[in-house]
């Protein structure tokens, strides 16, 4: 596993075309490398996991970033709580310079989604070879067959491979049969799975398969 990069605060300026000095806390590079491995991160994740110590969250870290030209936001609304502010870096440029890459958003990879797989990452325990489908290597894709499960990582005390499924509500129950089944062909057996709250829990209740619900 490649070291990380931790990049120095002049490049960061450089790249955000920012001339206001930018001072960066262990809580702030904390939260950006964690954004290099997952692409996007909410207020309520980075509060939780990159901010506790503060008494005001998340929040003025946050916007103090985004005035520097390091992250961008966007409020993404809920149909059963409220909203929250998503964020991912500010350009591909900044994205790189951390390691990462902007989110592909799209019909079947929208925020929700690509939120609960980010989720799903500290769920796990934040592995440090965790890795979302598009950074997946050529070894990678051809142990896991037709169907790329969202991310993988490895399990550093077993040494197992898991497969890292975020469903924000498109699949049906047949399908996720099928996901199941050509993973377990291909010697894939332990799955994490994440979907919504709203959602009939239609994943199969299997010892293999660990079912978190947001």
């Amino acid at each position: 596993m490649t070291q990380q990069p931790n990049p120095k605060t002049n490049r960061l300026k450089r790249l955000a075309g920012c001339t206001a000095e930018i001072r960066l806390h262990a809580a702030d590079r904390a939260f950006l490398k964690d954004l290099s491995r997952v692409q996007l991160l909410s207020s309520d994740l980075a509060a939780k996991h990159h901010y506790p110590h503060l008494k005001g969250g998340a929040t003025p870290s946050l916007a103090r970033l985004e005035a520097a030209g390091l992250i961008r936001s966007k409020t993404l609304g809920f149909t059963d709580r409220k909203p929250t502010k998503i964020y991912e870096f500010s350009s591909k440029a900044m994205a790189r310079a951390w390691g990462g890459s902007l989110p592909i958003i799209g019909a079947k990879r929208n925020e929700l989604h690509e939120l609960i797989t980010s989720d799903l990452y500290f769920k796990c325990g934040r592995p440090a070879d965790y890795r979302l489908a598009a950074q997946f290597t050529d070894r990678d894709i051809s142990r896991v067959g037709q169907h790329r499960p969202d991310a993988l990582y490895t399990d550093t005390a077993t040494g197992e491979l898991v497969a890292v499924e975020a469903d924000a509500g498109n699949y049906r129950k047949h399908q996720i049969i099928k996901k199941l089944a050509a993973w377990d062909s291909v010697g894939l057996k332990r799955i994490v799975w994440g979907q919504p709250l709203s959602m009939p829990r239609i994943v199969p209740s299997l010892d293999n398969i660990t079912l978190h619900r947001f």
